[in-house]
């Protein structure tokens, strides 16, 4: 029989310090505050019917992959790998800190955590990260949703302290003030090229962006 998909949804947000993602699964339960497309609609698979979770973050700069497979009973993960690109899958089971699935807003999964794996550096880039669930009741499904995090915190830093460090009464404030608008523009261009759906745009401003705040901290010698 054919089944009737949920509307899978997840959010992404940064951790307080910027140092990683934090996945949510937002799909919900069917019939609970007037949601008619969450987990157990008619037809559809409920909860326990999950039985494997994948979520793959792509780092879109590198590009390089994390994969992460859980196997789901009942609602609570038995078992988890980690998969470093088209490495070899290590369990993390022993280091995860929170069993219960789904992720929700209050219990999220942190994609960038220690889980004893050493993992490619969270820095500035573009996160793609996708997210399917599995199963084989009502029917055998495979249901799946993506969404994109733009990171740009040590970016925004750098532009901050250049205004920040402005002395108007220098003569070369304005190639000083040129470069901090220019690190403004990028960081701008970067988010909105994302939102239009413009990748390579959007990764080529990032490039140009590092190379601004790597290599423009020299100036005239002003204080």
């Amino acid at each position: 029989m054919a089944v009737s998909p949920p509307v899978l949804s997840i959010s992404l947000t940064r951790n307080s310090t910027c140092t990683s993602l934090l996945l949510a699964d937002t799909t919900g339960e069917y019939g609970v505050d007037g949601n008619t497309t969450g987990y157990g609609l008619p037809s559809g698979p409920s909860i326990n019917d999950i039985t494997t979770v994948t979520i793959v973050v792509t780092y879109n700069s590198l590009p390089t992959t994390l994969t992460y497979v859980f196997t789901i009973t009942s609602g609570v993960i038995s078992t988890c790998t980690l998969q470093i690109a088209s490495g070899t899958p290590v369990s993390i089971t022993s280091n995860l800190t929170n069993t219960a699935w789904p992720f929700t807003a209050s219990d999220t999964f942190d994609l960038f955590d220690d889980y004893g794996v050493t993992i490619p550096a969270f820095t500035d880039d573009i996160y793609t990260v996708s997210y399917k669930i599995e199963g084989t009741t009502p029917d055998v499904f495979d249901f799946e949703t993506e969404d994109t995090s733009v990171v740009l915190c040590a970016s925004q830093l750098c532009v901050n302290q250049r205004f920040a460090s402005l002395d108007w009464s220098c003569e070369c404030s304005s190639t000083k003030a040129k470069q901090a608008m220019q690190g403004q523009s990028l960081i701008y261009q970067v988010s909105s090229s994302v939102a239009l759906g413009d990748l390579s745009v959007a990764l080529s401003s990032l490039e140009d962006l590092k190379r601004l705040c790597d290599t423009s901290a020299g100036g005239c010698g002003c204080s």
